[in-house]
């Protein structure tokens, strides 16, 4: 895609999503994935919301980032001995 493609995309992304009703979104993040194994080179950039979600788990909160992986069932997670 084009650079003016990619940023098209992205105000479309930012308008359909960032006061959606029907789809209540609270962060969203745009990465460029040129070959697996690249974070570094190509961090996500954050187009609207927070950097970071907070979960809680069994009492516990956890601050997840966007690259991070989290169980997100969490009742599931609670139930299974994720905490344990």
């Amino acid at each position: 895609m084009s650079e003016e493609n990619v940023t098209a995309l992205k105000q479309e992304l930012v308008q359909k999503f960032s006061n959606s009703v029907e789809v209540p979104v609270d962060s969203m993040f745009f990465k460029v994935m040129e070959k697996h194994g690249q974070s570094e080179k190509n961090p996500p950039e954050l187009l609207f919301g927070k950097k970071f979600i907070t979960e809680t788990v069994s009492g516990l909160q956890f601050r997840i980032s966007p690259e991070a992986f989290f169980q997100v069932n969490t009742k599931a997670a609670e139930v299974s001995g994720f905490m344990c």
